[in-house]
């Protein structure tokens, strides 16, 4: 039976089997290392952004979600046992920080985007796999990693990363650089938020008649038609079904009420409600015959080998009676809404091969329907004359831009002259007719009682010791300037408490190599002789 399993993970599971080695080896030397009169029995326990690092089931479960993390991140279990270390020091300071820079859990739509970022549900394409990620979550579960476990695990990485964002470091390693910037977390500011925006910027319109031409020639790239392809759809209302549906018995009707219990009110008995019975079971059975009819059609096409926008096609479509809705051309970027027709399966019509030129019949909430490929056009370069307005717009909004990059240049330096001078910052905001808000005493700690917003926020977290000015992109044509005016740093000496305690968590795990040597040792020694379990 062990050999069993044993072979099983090998083959299939080899990261859940990091996890069970390094939870075995983990309780194990700190059961032996906690014993009297065996091993070290001097560890000092010290609790570290609320985990004890002596304590086994502490870390165990840092271990767990490090390495779960590590799989997330399409990593093999090699990496995770070469810097199991790393891993779990990097989870416990950055959860830690992100407690007490008091970073929320994601929203359901912020951990649905982190999700879709994760390299083990990115397919070779580049995009999300679907699949890809119901596969993992169906292999976390048969192997004891439930789907509540694993959500705290992704909510934590987001919040690790928004952690990371907020020090603005590698985000690989808290290095010198990263601790020395945690340093400066803890220093409260003085500061002046000013809005600077391109609402006074203007444009020559002689110039941008002149620069026209230019323009397209230096960016023909933008101006590409992507491949076109037209569709239409063929649809079978399920309404046009209705008359065809036999008058059912009694009995049938009491049956279908009972199969569809839940489609009726619950306190309301079959007697009661046989009317509503009667239009349900109609509408279901005149969706079979809807369903049947798309099928039928879509052998008929399949029989004929129907090339598409061909001869067979006419004759099909006239024989069972139906016409073809023309959708309008569109490219696999930019699919079009149109009612009742699901975008994937518009988006399938592009992936056709030419041996085929219409789709499966597919379901839709008041019938079926069968998509047609009519034709494709090939990516073709648009002709300067053809998109003349576009290329005007796009050169206004590029000297426009520059205009502005110009603008907030400009008024930066005139702050940092000014502020090196020691003249009236406020002064200087007004004579570029800029409003401001005054801040005094933030810190990240402080932040949100402040009413400071997340994006301040980082950008406070990010100031190092001798910056003055932090720029904020707002929206396309709006910059938030964060100005310093005063620093004040006495409670360095509590980040420099929490610098030096971590110092003695590092050690403490360091003290304890033999555990990550020991780990390395029988994880060779498994992939040799596969004997170790």
């Amino acid at each position: 039976m062990i050999s069993f399993l044993q072979n099983i993970l090998q083959k299939h599971h080899k990261w859940l089997l990091s996890i069970l080695l390094l939870v075995i080896v983990i309780a194990f030397v700190f059961t032996i290392g906690a014993s009297p009169g065996i091993g070290k029995s001097n560890v000092k326990h010290i609790y570290f952004y609320g985990y004890d690092l002596a304590n086994a089931s502490d870390v165990n479960e840092l271990v767990t979600n490090a390495v779960c993390t590590e799989f997330l991140s399409g990593r093999d279990y090699d990496y995770a046992a070469k810097h199991l270390d790393f891993l779990v020091m990097r989870r416990v300071i950055a959860l830690g920080l992100a407690n007490e820079f008091k970073i929320p859990d994601p929203s359901p739509e912020n951990l649905k985007a982190h999700i879709k970022k994760l390299p083990i549900f990115i397919d070779e394409s580049g995009k999300f796999s679907p699949s890809l990620y119901e596969s993992a979550l169906k292999k976390m579960e048969e192997n004891s990693v439930e789907q509540e476990k694993l959500k705290k695990i992704l909510c934590e990485n987001y919040r690790i990363g928004e952690v990371e964002t907020a020090l603005a470091g590698p985000g690989v390693a808290f290095d010198s650089q990263v601790m020395d910037r945690l340093s400066n977390l803890y220093a409260e500011y003085d500061f002046i938020a000013t809005i600077v925006s391109d609402d006074d910027i203007r444009v020559d319109e002689d110039i941008v008649a002149a620069s026209i031409e230019n323009f397209y020639g230096e960016h023909m790239d933008k101006y590409v038609q992507p491949p076109m392809y037209s569709v239409s759809a063929v649809r079978f209302p399920s309404c046009a079904f209705e008359k065809d549906v036999k008058s059912p018995e009694e009995s049938e009707l009491l049956s279908f009420f009972e199969e569809n219990r839940q489609s009726f009110p619950s306190d309301v008995e079959f007697d009661a409600a046989s009317g509503d019975v009667r239009a349900k079971y109609t509408a279901a059975e005149a969706m079979k015959l809807a369903c049947s009819a798309a099928e039928n059609f879509a052998e008929s096409l399949c029989e004929k080998d129907t090339a598409p926008g061909g001869a067979d096609l006419e004759e099909i479509l006239k024989k069972f009676g139906l016409r073809a809705e023309k959708i309008p051309p569109f490219s696999h970027e930019n699919p079009p809404q149109v009612d009742g027709i699901d975008a994937q399966l518009l988006l399938s019509m592009c992936r056709m091969d030419g041996t085929r030129c219409y789709s499966d019949p597919c379901q839709t909430a008041d019938g079926a329907v069968v998509l047609l490929l009519d034709g494709k056009e090939e990516e073709r370069q648009l002709p300067l004359d053809e998109v003349r307005v576009t290329v005007r717009e796009d050169v206004i909004r590029a000297k426009k831009m520059a205009a502005f990059a110009d603008k907030i240049e400009r008024i930066r330096r005139e702050i940092l002259v000014g502020l090196s001078a020691g003249e009236d910052i406020v002064q200087i905001l007004h004579k570029n007719s800029l409003s401001h808000e005054s801040f005094r005493g933030i810190s990240i700690g402080n932040a949100d009682e402040k009413g400071i917003d997340l994006e301040c926020k980082y950008a406070i977290a990010s100031f190092g010791k001798n910056d003055k000015v932090r720029l904020i992109s707002c929206d396309k044509n709006r910059v938030k300037m964060l100005i310093i005016t005063g620093r004040n740093e006495q409670r360095n000496d509590f980040a420099t408490h929490r610098i030096r305690e971590m110092e003695l968590a590092i050690k403490i795990l360091q003290r304890q190599n033999f555990l990550f040597d020991f780990f390395n040792s029988q994880a060779e020694k498994f992939s040799r002789q596969r004997k170790f379990l």
